[in-house]
C-alpha cells in the first residue's frame, strides 16, 4: 500500500514538473498599447519561421522564430511601421520567409502549380475513361 501511494505521489509531482515547464517557454512581449500587440501578432502570423517547415512566427518554438519576434516587437516599440518590417524581413530572408507568399513572376508556380497538376490529372482520367469506353465497345 505505501509502495502504491509513493509511485502516486512521485508520478504527480513530475507531471506537475513537465506542464510547469511547458508553460514557462511561451513568450510574453509587453506593448505600449492594444494596436503594437495587434500588428505583432498579425506580423507573427504572416511571417514564416525558417528553419520550421509550415510553421508561422507564432506557431514555431525554434530559437530563429523566437529570434525574429523579439525583432519584431523592438521594431514595433521603435514605432517601425509594419510594412517596413515586413520589409525588413523579405530583404534578409526573401520570399520564403512570407507564410502566404505574394502573386509575383517568380511565385507563380507556388500558385498556379496545384491547378495545372489536377487539369493534367483530370486529362489523363478522361483520356483513360474515353480508351477503356472505346475498348468496351
Amino acid at each position: 500500500m505505501f509502495l502504491r501511494i509513493r509511485n502516486v505521489v512521485l508520478v504527480s509531482i513530475i507531471s506537475c514538473l513537465l506542464l510547469s515547464q511547458a508553460v514557462a517557454v511561451q513568450d510574453t512581449y509587453v506593448f505600449e498599447n492594444a494596436s503594437q500587440q495587434l500588428i505583432f501578432e498579425r506580423l507573427s502570423r504572416k511571417l514564416r519561421c525558417v528553419t520550421c517547415p509550415n510553421q508561422s512566427l507564432a506557431d514555431s518554438h525554434a530559437p530563429v522564430a523566437e529570434s525574429m519576434r523579439e525583432q519584431i516587437h523592438e521594431m514595433i516599440l521603435n514605432n517601425v511601421p509594419e510594412a517596413e518590417i515586413e520589409q525588413h524581413f523579405l530583404d534578409r530572408y526573401g520570399d520564403y520567409v512570407l507564410y502566404k507568399p505574394e502573386f509575383k513572376a517568380n511565385t507563380w508556380v507556388l500558385w498556379l502549380g496545384p491547378l495545372v497538376f489536377l487539369f493534367a490529372g483530370l486529362v489523363i482520367l478522361i483520356t483513360h475513361m474515353n480508351r477503356r469506353r472505346i475498348e468496351n465497345l
